[in-house]
């Protein structure tokens, strides 16, 4: 991949000086009229402006595999017969670190591992098996970044992205605290996303609530709001990263996979495991 010449970083930052702009404007869209004042709103305009470049797009190539879980032997041989096919797949992920490592939902870039413990087709249970072949990041501005899987915690339900090679200047990131608590119940939230490339790849803010902290291993969140995928970010009034949208992935819970608010407690450690292996 090639680097950025001192002329493409002055464009990038113009182009993120405009999107700047864009974004307030995006932002009067989810307060009423003649509330110039709200507190929400000065928050999200703030957020905004402070973490857009943060919020990416990230596409992938995964090679997908049949395999049969449950089911009679000649129905396993058709299907160990099928060659693996590549599918493509995106979804959001955000910078959680100056030198390029982004997190990402796991059953985003690879949606097969919703399907690891089989779907009933008729007689036979099949499965399908993912493996990631290529990752590109795609930031505010569009430029295409390669990188790698850092990470992979299908209980958390997220992967840790690298960069392939070192960013020329630090990257804007949400910075992830070890030690954020939970929000009180029913607490407002702002919930931070980019519309599809297609749309415009723009940064947008809507509301949302946090609900309550589940119990372990893993201690999620649940959010009340409307979302449109995984791989959305939160904080809450006082402008704090309080997680990442997410689908944890357990065994025996086929069928169930509810989207979860993975919060900052969970996510800073994997974050140090990553750049304490480089």
């Amino acid at each position: 991949m090639k680097t950025l010449g001192v002329s493409r970083v002055r464009q990038q930052r113009l182009r993120s000086k405009l999107m700047a702009t864009v974004a307030v404007a995006v932002v009067v869209l989810f307060v009423r009229d003649g509330d110039a004042e709200s507190p929400v709103r000065t928050t999200a305009e703030q957020l905004l402006q402070k973490y857009q470049n943060a919020l990416v797009h990230v596409e992938a190539t995964v090679q997908v595999k049949m395999e049969l879980v449950e089911g009679p032997p000649e129905i396993g041989e058709a299907v160990a017969a099928q060659p693996p096919r590549e599918q493509s797949t995106s979804t959001d992920g955000v910078i959680v670190d100056a030198a390029g490592i982004i997190a990402v939902p796991l059953a985003g870039i690879d949606p097969t591992r919703l399907t690891q413990e089989g779907i009933n087709l008729g007689p036979a249970k099949i499965a399908l098996k993912g493996s990631i072949t290529s990752v590109k990041v795609i930031d505010g501005d569009g430029s295409e970044l390669e990188a790698r899987v850092a990470l992979e915690d299908a209980q958390r339900g997220i992967v840790l992205l690298k960069l392939s090679d070192s960013p020329d200047e630090p990257m804007t990131f949400v910075a992830v605290a070890a030690d954020q608590q939970a929000p009180q119940p029913f607490a407002q939230m702002l919930m931070l996303e980019r519309l599809s490339v297609r749309l415009g790849n723009d940064p947008i803010v809507s509301l949302c609530r946090f609900v309550q902290q589940l119990p372990g291993p893993v201690r999620l969140y649940d959010m009340s709001g409307t979302v449109n995928g995984v791989g959305f970010v939160v904080f809450d009034v006082e402008e704090k990263f309080q997680g990442m949208g997410v689908i944890p992935l357990r065994k025996g819970a086929a069928g169930d996979v509810p989207l979860m608010l993975l919060p900052p407690h969970e996510l800073a450690p994997l974050i140090e495991k990553v750049k304490s292996s480089e």
